[in-house]
């Protein structure tokens, strides 16, 4: 898929609720989604494939508030856990246990 799909096309894909999809943009489990000029959302493959991965989560039986969690560390990226890798690494390398 290489073109940017519209709320109800998303929702006949992933088989949510169009009033899941803005609910889920609105807690934030969701990014923002990109908006045409006239304000209807786009959505892009990245965003399918979030979505389909917070239906597994749901699929678990994982609460809201949790895959919230989840979609806030998304956003931070692994950047936070980097430094301590990297210096890990760099003191410990070539060391024997």
């Amino acid at each position: 898929m290489s073109q940017e799909l519209n709320i109800q096309k998303v929702a006949h894909v992933t088989g949510l609720s169009v009033h899941t999809l803005r609910y889920y943009e609105k807690i934030g489990l969701l990014d923002l989604v990109v908006r045409t000029s006239s304000g209807y959302r786009h959505y892009t493959e990245a965003d399918l494939s979030w979505i389909e991965f917070l239906k597994r989560l749901r699929e678990t039986g994982m609460p809201i508030a949790t895959m919230q969690k989840f979609a806030e560390l998304r956003r931070k990226g692994t950047t936070a856990s980097r430094p301590y890798w990297r210096g890990s690494q760099c003191r410990n390398h070539g060391k024997r246990n």
